[in-house]
C-alpha cells in the first residue's frame, strides 16, 4: 500500500509540472467542444441538466479544473500517509512498525513540499503559468508593410487620443485618417504624440503658416524610429519649410539635417532630417518628407 500511495504521489507531482507547459502548447483560439462520458467534478459544463448526460467540456475548461483536482487528490494521499503514519507509529511498540510509520509521515511530507514547492517555482518564473488560459489576442497582419508587421486595430481609447491631438492642430492638415483597423500604409496616428511636439508644430505654423504644414507620419507602426511618446513627425516638403531651413534657394537632399528655433521669440526647437524616398538610414523612406524631431 506504501509503494502504491508513494509512486501515485510521485506521478501527480510530475503531472502538476508538466501541465503548465501542456496547457502552453495546446492553446488554441477556439477550443472545439466536446462531449464526456464520464463526467469529472468541474471539467464539465452541463447547464441545468442534472443528469450528467450530455456534458460538453473543452481545453480551456478541462485542464484547469483537472489541475485543481490533481492538487486536491495530492493533498489528500499526503494527509491520508501522515494520519496512518502517525497512527502506526502512536499504537505499535514495535521497533520496526514504528520506524515505518516513521517513513510514512516522512513520505507524505516530502511529497506535499514537492507539490507546494511546483507551484512556488511555476509562480515565480510567471503566475499567468497557473492561469491556464487559452484564450490569444490574434493581431492583424498587415501584408503589405515591410516583413509583414502585426499591428493590433486601435482601442476607443486611442482613437480618442488621435481626435484630441488633430482637434489641437488648428489649420494643419494630416494626410490620412487614423490607423483605426491596425496597419502602416494609407493612414496616420497622432494618439500619443508628446505635447511638447503638438506645441512646437503649432509654433512651426505660427512661422510659416499652417497650410504650409502636411503631416504624413506621425505614431503609427511602420516606422523606425517614430512612436507613442516620441516627439517626431514627418512633414511633407514644401517651399516654406525648405526656406526657413536653407534659404529661399535651397535644395535639400537625403541626409541632410538642421537645428532650428521658430515660433515667438524662438521659443520652439527642432531638428529636420531631409529623407527621400527609398533613403534614410534603414533605405525603408516611402516618399519625400522632413523627419522633424521635436526638443
Amino acid at each position: 500500500m506504501n509503494k502504491i500511495i508513494k509512486n501515485s504521489l510521485l506521478i501527480l507531482t510530475i503531472c502538476f509540472y508538466l501541465f503548465p507547459f501542456v496547457t502552453t502548447v495546446a492553446q488554441t483560439p477556439t477550443p472545439s467542444d466536446y462531449v464526456v462520458l464520464t463526467p469529472l467534478p468541474g471539467t464539465t459544463n452541463c447547464g441545468n441538466n442534472t443528469t450528467n448526460s450530455g456534458c460538453v467540456t473543452n481545453l480551456g475548461l478541462y485542464l484547469p479544473q483537472m489541475f485543481n483536482l490533481i492538487v486536491a487528490i495530492a493533498a489528500g494521499l499526503a494527509f491520508v500517509m501522515i494520519t496512518l503514519g502517525g497512527i502506526t507509529y502512536a499504537t505499535t511498540d514495535a521497533i520496526m512498525e514504528k520506524s515505518q510509520g516513521k517513513e510514512w509521515v516522512t513520505n507524505a511530507i516530502y511529497g506535499l513540499l514537492l507539490v507546494i514547492s511546483a507551484y512556488v517555482i511555476l509562480y515565480t518564473i510567471n503566475p499567468q503559468i497557473l492561469e491556464f488560459s487559452l484564450d490569444i489576442k490574434q493581431p492583424v497582419i498587415i501584408n503589405n508593410a515591410p516583413g509583414a508587421v502585426a499591428i493590433s486595430p486601435m482601442t476607443a481609447q486611442e482613437i480618442a487620443d488621435d481626435a484630441a491631438v488633430r482637434a489641437q492642430l488648428t489649420g494643419i492638415k494630416v494626410n490620412h485618417t487614423a490607423c483605426i483597423n491596425g496597419g502602416t500604409r494609407g493612414c496616420t496616428n497622432l494618439n500619443g504624440l508628446p505635447q511638447n511636439a503638438i506645441d512646437g508644430i503649432n509654433g512651426l505654423a505660427t512661422t510659416i503658416g499652417a497650410n504650409n504644414i502636411t503631416i504624413t507620419g506621425g505614431t503609427e507602426g511602420g516606422h523606425a524610429t517614430h512612436g507613442v511618446g516620441k516627439p517626431m513627425v514627418d512633414l511633407s516638403p514644401n517651399v516654406r519649410i525648405t526656406s526657413l531651413l536653407m534659404g529661399p534657394t535651397g535644395i535639400p537632399h537625403d541626409g541632410y539635417s538642421k537645428s532650428v528655433s521658430f515660433g515667438l521669440n524662438g521659443k520652439y526647437h527642432a531638428t529636420f532630417t531631409y529623407e527621400s524616398a527609398g533613403g534614410n538610414p534603414n533605405g525603408t523612406s516611402t516618399g519625400d518628407h522632413w523627419h522633424v524631431i521635436f526638443n
